[in-house]
């Protein structure tokens, strides 16, 4: 064996270690696991430097992303949300705009230029959907109104992202400054997003259905087969020059659509824990922990603003849409 190549094993077995053990702990204080495992990356890396981030580690961890969008994809079934798609449209449209022109006021408040307060901004705007339906369904309320809205409008928000990330996949294929250029370079990717969509939403209805269904009768099979699909339609999205993650979101877009979505999701859910679990330790070991004296100040007001500014922006907007204040309150936290 080769010494990158035991390094690398050994780096990824106390990554599994170190994760298990602090999410251990984490439950005995009531700690969400997320938070868990950044801190044990904090404790292999910064603090006691045992792990080093590699090629591998970084690997992997952009792999558990795009597992992570495809399981999002996945949770993206249209007859689940057909009934809210209005108010998703209107809520998830406002909530968008108001808080990111709040959050970039808020950072230009701070003293940040102006490309480092959008950064900000889009970063108190958007939130994880897996935390949110996971958390939803541990209280049981996906079924409830609160949690459909609350599930219809971060699905708006993954929309919204993975359309910015087509915009930055044109403006990576040009390095000029050329305006026609970089305009000729979005447009082919959003050409590219579209024909993928396409590509995916045909195959959800006129490929994919029995092929699945056949594999659904043996659980080994359509895991596989659900791995396979999601490859393919990486590499598809790699031919157009679309990131990893536009392609895995679209391949669970298509399977969302077929009966057997849920049971998937159940299957793929354990292997995307894993990977998301070397992502959350890997960011840890990248987290430098000595400049937190000097920006503690800007966390502490953007943290105010998520969890203060924003779930109010959301329970005004669903107010004036006409839902119940419990149902306003509870879909904004």
């Amino acid at each position: 064996m080769e010494p990158n190549d035991l390094t690398f094993l050994l780096d990824l077995g106390f990554i599994v270690i170190t994760a298990a053990a602090f999410s251990l702990l984490g439950k005995l204080v009531k700690m969400p696991s997320i938070v868990a495992y950044i801190i044990a990356g904090i404790f292999l890396g910064p603090y006691l430097r045992i792990v080093e981030l590699s090629h591998s580690l970084e690997l992997i961890s952009e792999l558990g992303i795009g597992l992570l969008l495809f399981l999002v994809g996945i949770e993206l079934n249209f007859n689940k949300i057909k009934n809210l798609g209005q108010a998703a449209l209107i809520l998830g449209g406002l909530q968008i705009l108001l808080t990111s022109i709040s959050g970039f006021l808020l950072a230009k408040f701070m003293g940040f230029e102006p490309m480092a307060a959008l950064f900000l901004a889009a970063t108190v705007t958007f939130s994880s959907t897996v935390v949110v339906i996971k958390l939803l369904d541990q209280k049981g309320a996906t079924s409830q109104l609160f949690g459909r809205i609350a599930i219809s409008l971060f699905l708006a928000q993954d929309i919204v992202i993975i359309l910015a990330m087509t915009l930055l996949s044109g403006l990576r294929t040009n390095q000029g400054i050329e305006l026609a250029e970089l305009g000729l370079g979005i447009a082919i990717a959003l050409a590219g997003m579209v024909a993928l969509l396409f590509i995916s939403l045909l195959a959800s209805r006129y490929i994919l259905p029995r092929p699945f269904e056949w594999a659904a009768r043996s659980s080994d099979t359509i895991f596989i087969w659900a791995l396979c699909w999601c490859f393919l339609m990486v590499l598809l999205a790699h031919q157009f020059h679309l990131s990893v993650e536009i392609g895995a979101f679209l391949a669970g877009i298509a399977i969302a659509q077929l009966p057997i979505h849920e049971d998937l999701h159940r299957r793929l859910h354990p292997l995307m824990t894993f990977f998301i679990a070397v992502f959350l330790v890997t960011l840890g070991v990248k987290t430098d922990i000595t400049i937190l004296s000097e920006i503690w100040p800007y966390l502490l007001g953007l943290s105010v603003f998520v969890i203060i500014v924003k779930p109010l922006i959301v329970f005004l907007i669903l107010s004036r849409l006409n839902y119940s204040e419990y149902t306003s309150f509870q879909a904004a936290i």
